[in-house]
């Protein structure tokens, strides 16, 4: 999970000719499509703005801190900025979906061509659990991200800050009819595109359609990629100044689930045929 889970940074000017910085998270997946795989960085619409034509996107990447490295640490990490163009980003057909797509394939092509790949543990629609499969109305999920952005960033390893909470509608319901539902979490700038997982350490639990539970004692941890996180419930409160309202968090948050991954894979695959040349891109990395 933290491998996989990078923290991305935007900016661009703006009409006003004033600099504007989005940051939020993403995670590293591999759309898969008959036998052909592109691999790509997953994250929110809105920490991805439409416009300009280009934008100076920079990741932090775990990569070979040098050239002569026999192997990758983990903690090792670089700061990898380049120009993308608006063409190379890839949105869901559906626009009220606020999921996209970065490709990775320049960076990761840059990095290899200057001998220092990168190391991830990539997640796929092997992750995504079956629409038949049957959980409990109440799970327990993880969500590795950044809440807070550089603020709360780990500037040394670059790990994302991982929190726990519950979901709080059943992962089976489509929340107002939406395929998104709602976790008990607190919602915190910077955690924007992070992907939320189920996770059961206790290894394998099914339910069946019956409601009978089966619980299978094992090493190995139940996870599911369930869903992206997108946005959080707040309210406003008084204040003695009555000019002033105070915004609060209701600590819920507002899943995508994340079948809707398959949607923004065909539309990848529509336009793979697309050629991205590697000097477009401008690549570089932050020493």
């Amino acid at each position: 999970m933290f491998l996989s889970t990078i923290f991305i940074s935007i900016e661009f000017e703006d009409d006003n000719k004033e600099t504007v910085t989005f940051e939020g998270t993403s995670f590293v997946y591999e759309a898969m499509k008959n036998g052909n795989v592109i691999p790509v960085l997953i994250t929110n619409n809105h920490v991805v703005p439409y416009y300009p034509e280009k934008l100076k996107i920079s990741m932090n990447l775990h990569i070979k801190k040098h050239k002569e490295d026999s192997s990758i640490s983990p903690t090792d990490f670089e700061t990898v900025t380049f120009e993308y163009p608006q063409s190379a980003i890839v949105r869901h057909p559906d626009k009220q979906v606020d999921l996209c797509m970065i490709l990775l394939i320049p960076a990761m092509d840059y990095l290899d061509k200057i001998g220092r790949p990168m190391l991830y543990v990539p997640f796929s629609s092997l992750w995504i659990p079956p629409k038949n499969k049957l959980f409990d109305s109440i799970e327990e999920i993880i969500i590795p991200g950044f809440p807070m952005g550089s603020l709360y960033l780990d500037q040394i390893n670059s790990f994302p800050i991982a929190r726990k909470g519950i979901t709080a509608t059943p992962l089976y319901m489509d929340y107002r009819g939406e395929k998104k539902f709602l976790i008990d979490v607190d919602g915190i700038s910077g955690s924007s595109g992070a992907p939320v997982f189920l996770y059961d350490a206790i290894g394998s639990k099914n339910r069946d359609s019956n409601g009978g539970v089966s619980v299978i004692i094992s090493s190995q941890p139940r996870v599911y990629l369930v869903g992206i996180y997108c946005a959080h419930f707040a309210y406003c409160s008084d204040t003695n100044n009555p000019e002033i309202k105070s915004v609060n968090s209701s600590n819920i948050g507002i899943v995508i689930k994340a079948e809707q991954i398959q949607a923004l894979t065909d539309e990848l695959f529509r336009h793979s045929r697309k050629t991205y040349r590697l000097e477009n891109f401008k690549l570089s990395i932050n020493e």
